[in-house]
């Protein structure tokens, strides 16, 4: 579940800035990659410089475990913010050092379609 889960986002034209924070009290981890949904508008998922990255601007370490460091990235037609590794890998929820106690703060900017 969820001890916290919120944001803000501005869009100018095409382009929207969202930060956010979510916080979790429970969960499991398992093989799927990492992804947040709900973002406030579809991304562009078309031609060179669409969709849009992310900055994490606060974890509690439960995104980071020995081997790899996650990337938030927002890609491809969806409303979907997706994790991937420093090895161009995706970031999976057995990759989460703490499942049931996550905390984040993530801003990010992309392109709508």
């Amino acid at each position: 579940g969820y001890a916290t889960q919120g944001g803000t986002y501005t869009k100018i034209g095409n382009r929207v800035i969202l930060s956010f924070q979510l916080a979790t009290n429970s969960g499991t981890a398992n093989s799927s990659g990492l992804t947040i949904g709900g973002l406030p508008f579809t991304i562009n998922g078309g031609g060179t410089g669409s969709g849009g990255a992310g900055i994490i601007g606060y974890t509690d370490n439960a995104l980071v475990n020995s081997e790899t460091t996650n990337l938030p990235t927002v890609y491809g037609n969806t409303s979907t913010f997706q994790f991937y590794n420093t090895a161009g890998g995706t970031f999976v929820g057995t990759d989460l050092a703490d499942a049931d106690s996550l905390n984040m703060h993530i801003t990010c900017v992309y392109r709508t379609a």
